[in-house]
């Protein structure tokens, strides 16, 4: 699988939640545009540091690949769109669109690897118990820490498990390397562990 890439330094992306994004660069913008008339995957993968346009991204490589669900072209070019987690990857190998270093809309694609998850047994009472517990730790986070300025709808007892810890996950106020490391977590009962510690 090849995807573009989208490193930023201030976000990390998980599965089975949204990111709204606005594109404003030129070289993102085209990396939208190319998505959009393609099958909409991009991959978002926490830089490790910023460089300018058309150098070759510093990221680790480790992210998620998102879907392109919401689309919304601005009259001067730039984009609001809302990206949908499919799957955590493992970035393989990275090459520029373009072979012209100094072109300001060069972005970079890379050959992914979808990397597994392993989830707790769903019909061990004691794990209904935790996303029971942890399902209202995040609600009671949200409006303490967050003032209530989070997605609550995502927080709900329908909620999947996997899906309410990587929610729990992205609203948790901590420091970019930390939230990657979350995301390394191939044990998404460890992950959980580890938010709901940290949201006490």
């Amino acid at each position: 699988m090849n995807a573009p890439i989208f490193p930023l330094p201030n976000f990390v992306f998980f599965p089975h939640t949204f990111a709204p994004l606005h594109v404003f660069e030129p070289r993102y913008r085209r990396m939208v545009a190319d998505a959009l008339a393609g099958n909409r995957l991009i991959a978002m993968v926490l830089a490790r540091e910023e460089r300018p346009p058309g150098a070759r991204p510093h990221v680790h490589r480790l992210g998620s690949l998102g879907r392109i669900e919401v689309a919304d072209r601005l009259p001067d070019g730039r984009y609001n769109i809302v990206l949908e987690g499919l799957v955590r990857v493992e970035l393989l190998r990275l090459e520029p669109r373009t072979t012209d270093s100094t072109d300001p809309e060069r972005y970079f694609a890379a050959d992914l690897a979808a990397r597994g998850e392993v989830l707790p047994d769903l019909q061990d009472p004691r794990v209904a118990e935790f996303k029971s517990s942890l399902l209202m730790i995040a609600r009671r986070y949200g409006e303490l820490v967050l003032e209530g300025r989070y997605p609550s709808e995502s927080l709900s007892d329908l909620t999947p498990y996997a899906t309410l810890v990587n929610h729990a996950a992205t609203i948790l106020r901590a420091n970019m390397e930390e939230k990657q490391g979350l995301l390394a977590l191939d044990d998404v009962g460890e992950r959980a562990d580890r938010v709901q510690r940290e949201m006490i």
